[in-house]
């Protein structure tokens, strides 16, 4: 249960040294940091999955399948990223665009 509640968590960190999926290159690049937190969640959330029906049918392959899952997915989508990307943060323009199109607060006298 901690996997899945965790996997659900993760897009909303922001990013930091301290809590979240800290490789060299998403802590480099904030679209990186998104995106990689993005996969997390769907492999933390399956990998949880996968341990708790283990409760029913344990083996030890499936547990640690269920640790690959969640560590070596993300961790593969954020190289990839990078390579891709490099440096860059294709989420740049959509963030850019949001935070113009959000109305600015009325000032009060």
């Amino acid at each position: 249960a901690i996997f899945i509640i965790f996997g659900a968590y993760l897009p909303s960190i922001e990013r930091n040294s301290m809590v979240g999926l800290k490789f060299g290159w998403t802590l480099a690049n904030e679209g990186n940091w998104k995106f990689t937190h993005k996969v997390g969640r769907i492999s933390f959330i399956a990998a949880g999955v996968i341990f708790l029906l283990c409760g029913f049918y344990y083996k030890v392959w499936i547990v640690i399948t269920a640790f690959a899952i969640a560590i070596v997915v993300p961790y593969i989508a954020s190289f990839a990223f990078y390579k891709k990307y490099g440096d860059k943060n294709p989420y740049a323009a959509k963030e850019k665009a949001r935070k113009k199109a959000a109305p600015k607060p009325k000032k009060l006298n």
